[in-house]
């Protein structure tokens, strides 16, 4: 019974994030993200490698993200999902000029396939993506392709992934950032049974992450039960 408690309470949700689908990310250890950079008011390549260096310092994490420039994806096939296992970026002309909205990322997964991608703003209205800074660029393509590997948006307001961006001017990942990334691609450390007979780390769950913090604190946890433990069998609480 005890065992049971503890396997319970290390895979409890303490995260905020959550997932864009129930579903597995992309079943690679290196994605290559192909930038379509056709109808774009900027080169959108600096951005692009910005936000893909920011998501690569994650060390918890097995996927690794590369940015290729490429016209071979083209914005319609993308959104029709017709390139399967397939990352692309490319640039929207179609947005209203009075939108503020810079870019928006999806995520479907299909037959066994993953799809992706990220659509950036080129109306060259309001929201047009040339006219913000570089380091805005890439808080908005960074949260974009959180977007593009499977991660919704967070309650967690200092987070890359919280549901407004708003005027995000630095370019930095938080602890729910992480945990989010981390809970898809997980670096399987710990072998094929997990810790203790639990569920593998590598096997996604939506709606939370597990509870790296506890296994930190589990020999404290383990030193209390027992005290715990002796008291009872002797009545003295």
């Amino acid at each position: 019974m005890r065992m049971v408690f503890l396997c319970l309470l290390f895979s409890s949700s303490l995260q905020a994030f959550t997932l864009l689908v129930n579903a597995p990310g992309w079943q690679t250890k290196e994605l290559t993200i192909y930038v379509n950079p056709t109808n774009c008011n900027v080169d959108p390549m600096p951005a692009v490698k910005d936000a893909i260096s920011l998501w690569n310092t994650v060390s918890t994490a097995s996927l690794k993200l590369k940015a290729v420039s490429s016209t071979s994806y083209t914005l319609a096939g993308l959104k029709a999902f017709s390139y399967p296992g397939i990352a692309g970026i490319a640039c929207d002309t179609s947005f209203d000029t009075t939108s503020s909205t810079l870019g928006l990322g999806t995520y479907a997964y299909g037959s066994g396939e993953s799809y992706g991608y990220v659509r950036l703003n080129a109306s060259g209205g309001t929201g047009d993506i040339s006219k913000f800074t570089t380091i805005q660029q890439a808080a908005v393509l960074a949260h974009e392709m959180g977007h593009l590997l499977n991660i919704g948006h967070t309650n967690a307001p200092e987070a890359l992934m919280y549901y407004a961006l708003g005027d995000k001017s630095d370019l930095s990942l938080s602890w729910d950032d992480v945990q989010a990334y981390s809970y898809l691609y997980p670096r399987d450390e710990l072998g094929q049974d997990g810790f203790m007979g639990c569920a593998r780390l590598t096997s996604p769950r939506p709606g939370g992450g597990p509870g790296w913090m506890l296994l930190l604190a589990f020999p404290l946890l383990v030193g209390w039960l027992l005290k715990r433990y002796e008291a009872f069998k002797t009545n003295t609480f």
